[in-house]
């Protein structure tokens, strides 16, 4: 089944996998700035705030991860 079906303990992580792939290939590929729609909150069915909550934890991880080196990759998201 695609789409949300409200198992959080299965899909949030599923999520932010995702988020994590789109983040560490953008500064791979040595982007730096990408606009980041909210995943998951439109077809998919996601509430927005459930989304968000995601997206944001995702992507301070990310750039709590990136101290240990230089990243100058800026992250706009949008819902």
């Amino acid at each position: 089944m695609l789409g949300f079906t409200g198992d959080e303990q299965k899909e949030v992580p599923l999520l932010g996998s995702t988020v994590q792939s789109v983040l560490t290939r953008a500064a791979a590929h040595g982007m730096h700035s990408i606009a980041m729609p909210l995943i998951g909150s439109g077809l998919a069915g996601w509430p927005a705030n459930l989304a968000a909550r995601v997206h944001v934890e995702q992507v301070l991880r990310f750039f709590k991860a990136a101290q240990a080196g230089p990243s100058s990759l800026q992250v706009h998201q949008g819902g």
